[in-house]
């Protein structure tokens, strides 16, 4: 009688391990997704739809307005951009310090 029952535990074990294996098996190859490269007219569009670039040094909005700002106070390039920056132009917009 006790091996009959120790027999049928270990088959019910099993049975349990398998399929939680199983399960998470699938479970994870379902939710995986491989990433992609962006293509350039993706990257070209998301470029274009920045409306602010915040900073260390502050937050540049989006404008379309033509200011007129000394030019050691504008920069053509994020990475340029430092405590005296006032405008960036770049190839996808203009941004003004708020």
């Amino acid at each position: 009688m006790k091996s009959s029952k120790k027999r049928f535990l270990i088959l019910v074990s099993a049975i349990i391990i398998a399929s939680v294996g199983t399960v998470a098996a699938n479970a994870t190859n379902a939710s995986t997704t491989l990433p992609r490269q962006a293509t350039p007219a993706e990257l070209d569009s998301a470029k274009k739809s920045i409306q602010t670039i915040g900073t260390e040094f502050g937050e540049f909005e989006r404008t379309t307005k033509d200011i007129s700002i000394p030019a050691e106070q504008v920069v053509s390039d994020i990475d340029s951009i430092n405590q005296d920056t006032f405008k960036v132009v770049t190839e996808y917009g203009t941004f003004i310090k708020k």
